[in-house]
């Protein structure tokens, strides 16, 4: 929250000020990176904002998913990458598919 003083007026019960954990997020992202890496080559994975990197996915598609319409295969990888990084970290992975860079993103929350 970039205002709780705001929030926690609106949401009196249900609102926590923590402290920030940098060193903890940069560190969980480290280790989601290295998950991306066993799926995409290093120049596959853009690192834009430091919770939204993209992964080009059209070279290693077909080693891990090789049955189904390109739709299906897309779907499978990422749960693939999804159910990693939930089983490895107990992070929860939200993905964004596109056929054009930057439309589709991945975000974490936990």
């Amino acid at each position: 929250m970039s205002r709780p003083r705001d929030l926690s007026q609106l949401f009196p019960k249900t609102s926590y000020v923590v402290p920030p954990r940098m060193n903890l997020y940069i560190k969980q992202n480290m280790r989601v990176n290295n998950i991306f890496k066993r799926y995409v080559a290093d120049e596959d994975l853009l690192m834009y904002p430091i919770d939204e990197p993209i992964l080009k996915v059209t070279r290693s598609l077909n080693i891990f998913t090789t049955e189904g319409t390109r739709s299906q295969r897309r779907k499978k990888f990422v749960q693939m990458i999804q159910e990693r990084i939930k089983e490895e970290l107990g992070l929860i992975a939200t993905v964004g598919v596109a056929e054009i860079i930057p439309f589709g993103q991945t975000r974490l929350r936990q």
